[in-house]
C-alpha cells in the first residue's frame, strides 16, 4: 500500500513538472526607479512584441513595482 502511494505521489509531481514546462505565457516583474534609485510610483510601463505589435501596459504601484502578465512566447 506504502509503495502504491509513493509511486502516484511521485508520478503526479512528475507530470506537474512537465506541465508547467508547457506554459505558453510569461510574465515581467520589475521595478521602476529614478537614478537616485528612489521608486517611481504610477509610471506607465509597457511590453511589446516588435514583431506582432502585441502590447500589455500596467502602472507600477506606490513602490515602484509593477508586473505584466499573460504575454504569450514568441515563436522563433
Amino acid at each position: 500500500m506504502y509503495r502504491r502511494v509513493l509511486t502516484a505521489f511521485l508520478l503526479s509531481v512528475a507530470l506537474s513538472l512537465i506541465m508547467e514546462a508547457q506554459t505558453t505565457t510569461g510574465s515581467i516583474l520589475g521595478n521602476v526607479r529614478d537614478k537616485s534609485g528612489a521608486a517611481i510610483p504610477q509610471a506607465e510601463v509597457t511590453a511589446q512584441n516588435v514583431a506582432t505589435s502585441l502590447s500589455r501596459t500596467t502602472t507600477s504601484d506606490e513602490t515602484g513595482a509593477y508586473l505584466i502578465t499573460n504575454l504569450p512566447w514568441a515563436s522563433t
